[in-house]
């Protein structure tokens, strides 16, 4: 269990258990409804079945983690996976994965405080890298990251998917 603290409260960082699928499941589709009203398609809402098992196989290997506000409700999530196909498997890097912030929470420092949480964890385990991909089009986020320190690192081509790579060197913070 981890505090975290921003000036919206204190707030805590766990790791999600497998009997918390629907939970998670319920933070990404609000999320994923919630860009679509920005004119975003970044996720599909509802979530597909491959999507969900993919959670599952996540949360199955420790991967998945949960923000709780003071009454114990999952306002957010993160998950921190040790490779991705997007990236060569260096070995180096951690990559964010189904970062989601409920609705209500929008704006309140949430997502940089999982970020901070992210890179101490990455780096903790012996990594070099924080990584992640966004879709290419969606311009605000890509801002978001870079605004928040990540480098742009080139896009990614998978079928109908083009994304953004990013990423932030541990080692020169």
């Amino acid at each position: 269990m981890i505090l975290i603290h921003t000036k919206y409260g204190r707030f805590t960082l766990k790791q999600a258990q497998s009997v918390q699928l629907d939970i998670l499941v319920d933070l990404l589709n609000e999320a994923a409804a919630w860009i679509k009203t920005k004119g975003i398609d970044q996720w599909p809402s509802p979530m597909p079945a491959h999507w969900r098992d993919g959670i599952q196989h996540r949360l199955q290997n420790g991967r998945f983690f949960l923000l709780y506000d003071s009454q114990q409700t999952a306002v957010a999530t993160i998950a921190i996976d040790w490779r991705s196909h997007y990236w060569p498997d260096d070995g180096q890097a951690g990559y964010v994965r189904r970062m989601a912030v409920c609705d209500a929470l929008h704006g309140c420092g949430l997502g940089t405080a999982m970020l901070d949480w992210a890179k101490g964890f990455v780096e903790e385990n012996g990594r070099v890298y924080l990584r992640l991909d966004c879709l290419a089009s969606n311009s605000q986020l890509c801002h978001y990251y870079q605004a928040y320190g990540f480098q742009d690192c080139g896009l990614v081509e998978d079928r109908d998917y083009i994304g953004q790579k990013f990423q932030i060197n541990l080692s020169q913070e």
